[in-house]
């Protein structure tokens, strides 16, 4: 029996994807919708892969890794990327980086 990595993957736009490359942010917000719900609570993943836009699978350059720890709720949050009024937001944990080993960068080429 063959066991794959679980990955959920996220394409970012470069403002949030910068800020998280900077250890600015550490977590990454999604509304709280059905959609994301099913997406992430319930669900385990091994690691999950930010992505800067739609680059060619070989550039790792513009992937981050982290190790899930999860998706917490933050109900009635005002973040100015949703608006003036409060939303409820899901909130995925980024604390966790995970290196990607030189070998790995360099089969990818």
């Amino acid at each position: 029996m063959s066991t794959s990595t679980r990955i959920l993957t996220l394409r970012l736009k470069e403002g949030w994807w910068r800020q998280i490359q900077q250890g600015l942010k550490s977590a990454e917000l999604r509304l709280n919708t059905p959609f994301f719900r099913k997406q992430l609570i319930g669900r385990e993943y091994d690691e999950i892969h930010l992505w800067l836009g739609y680059p060619p699978k070989t550039d790792t350059t513009k992937r981050m890794r982290f190790a899930w720890r999860g998706v917490a709720d933050l109900p009635q949050v005002i973040h100015p990327h949703f608006g003036p009024q409060p939303v409820d937001l899901l909130a995925i944990d980024l604390s966790a980086p995970i290196e990607i080993p030189k070998a790995e960068q360099q089969s990818l080429l």
